[in-house]
């Protein structure tokens, strides 16, 4: 399938490799302690009480069984995408300056550019917030449409990353990538100046308009930084 960039790029994305399906079977391999032992089609296994198998009237044909659709989110897709979406920021967190010093290998792929690292959140109490994609930023900044400082308070090509704090404290926090020196530069690090303030959220809101999520980020991250390092 298809869909459309905030820039308006046409980008293919394969759904069946990067999103869980929806199908609920999964094999009953055992019994243990009055628990059913299931796997899905990913081979995941989980425990499930057998009294709650026959409290949802749940039927085991030929050691296979289709769970209900609150049952399947509860004991694997929110295993899955919990456990992604750690692994994933972990690997991010360990890698980004790395990652914004390659944005343009990240805008190139549909499974890159949808991850959401949870460093890209702005946003703070009564002002809303909002959460973007590595690629709708990463295709903003090289645009030239997202918020960018040739100098500020001495330091250099400064993009704005993320904006959190609260209006009714006053408290602001800013992050920054410089492309000079390809670091991360916190607010703190700057005097207080009025070009960092609140109104620059509204850039943010317009990277929220993808409607596509990622399940296996931890493994989209990983291929990324192995395209990155040039590994096959």
């Amino acid at each position: 399938m298809n869909f459309t960039t905030n820039s308006g790029r046409l980008i293919t994305f394969d759904h069946e490799k990067w999103v869980i399906s929806e199908s609920r079977f999964c094999n009953v391999i055992g019994e243990e302690d009055a628990h059913y032992l299931l796997e899905n089609k990913y081979k995941q296994v989980v425990k499930i009480l057998v009294s709650l198998i026959h409290a949802n009237n749940l039927k085991i044909i030929d050691n296979q069984i289709e769970l209900s659709e609150s049952l399947y989110k509860i004991y694997f897709l929110d295993q899955i995408r919990n456990a992604a979406n750690k692994r994933m920021n972990d690997l991010f967190n360990e890698n980004k300056e790395l990652i914004f010093s390659n944005r343009q290998i990240v805008i190139g792929k549909a499974e890159y550019y949808l991850l959401r690292p949870t460093l890209l959140t702005s946003g703070g109490a009564h002002i809303g917030g909002s959460i973007y994609t590595l690629g709708a930023l990463f295709e903003a900044i090289e645009n030239g449409t997202h918020i960018y400082l040739e100098l500020l308070e001495g330091f250099k090509k400064l993009h704005l990353i993320s904006i959190t704090g609260s209006p009714l404290s006053g408290s602001i926090s800013a992050l920054f990538w410089s492309d000079e020196t390809h670091k991360f530069l916190h607010s703190r690090e700057i005097n207080d100046n009025p070009a960092v303030n609140f109104s620059l959220l509204s850039q943010f809101r317009k990277l929220q308009n993808i409607p596509y999520n990622i399940d296996f980020a931890d493994i989209a991250m990983e291929q990324l930084l192995n395209e990155i390092n040039g590994i096959s």
